[in-house]
């Protein structure tokens, strides 16, 4: 808007779906904003140069700078410039570290999950994401009322695909452990055995993971785990 010209508005999806009850239905696994359209628009079109030029004044900005680098990360991803997307993830994460807001940081989300598919980003875009869970974790304080699994599984569930695709085994297998340490708390203050039913479903859903990274040992474990908790009325 002419008012406000120093910001960038991205208009993101939400990543979670929620019905009229507020259950959560599905998530995205490739997250959408019209900012991503805009990228896909201008690379199509050739007009690379002329968005940047839109964009690199609001950089300076308190309001401009987070989406800003988002949206000339998206422009270079679309574009396969991954020397200049890495230059925007890195200085993303370098302005994250000062800024933990739910926001910011669900928006970082959108360049970090679809760069952890292209091997010339992954060690980076797996640097941001990490970052985003270890924020949102915190801000999703068990017995605020604003905790929940999602979108800490996406996002932590995707960290583990990655790590296990590069064979680093205890990296993804520390993603997936401390999400299951994290519905510990998540799950405590449901009434009667509710919430350790929802544990259990979480026990396999962590247990297929490990199959998919072709984590035997792990798996097994995992379902030994699944099988200890007690039986409930669900």
């Amino acid at each position: 808007p002419e008012a406000r010209p120093f910001e960038v508005f991205l208009h993101p999806k939400s990543l979670i779906d929620t019905n009229s009850n507020n259950q959560v239905q599905t998530v995205l696994q490739s997250p959408q904003s019209i900012g991503a359209l805009l990228a896909a628009a201008t690379v199509k079109a050739g007009k690379v140069d002329r968005l940047r030029q839109l964009v690199e004044p609001r950089l300076k900005q308190p309001l401009g700078e987070v989406p800003g680098r988002i949206l000339l990360c998206q422009l270079a991803l679309t574009a396969k410039d991954f020397p200049q997307a890495q230059d925007q993830m890195t200085q993303l994460i370098n302005r994250l570290k000062q800024d933990s807001s739910h926001t910011s940081n669900e928006m970082a989300s959108h360049i970090a999950i679809p760069a952890l598919l292209e091997p010339e980003l992954q060690q980076k875009a797996a640097e941001l994401l990490e970052l985003v869970v270890d924020h949102l974790t915190v801000a999703t304080t068990p017995g605020l009322g604003n905790a929940s699994a999602e979108p800490l599984r996406t996002f932590r569930f995707s960290l583990a695909r990655s790590y296990f695709r590069n064979q680093n085994s205890a990296a993804g297998k520390r993603q997936l452990e401390d999400y299951l340490t994290y519905l510990v708390n998540l799950y405590q203050n449901y009434g009667g055995d509710y919430g350790q039913y929802l544990r259990r479903l979480e026990f396999l859903k962590v247990a297929e993971e490990y199959a998919k990274g072709g984590q035997r040992a792990d798996l097994l474990d995992c379902l030994g785990r699944y099988a200890d908790l007690p039986a409930t009325q669900n």
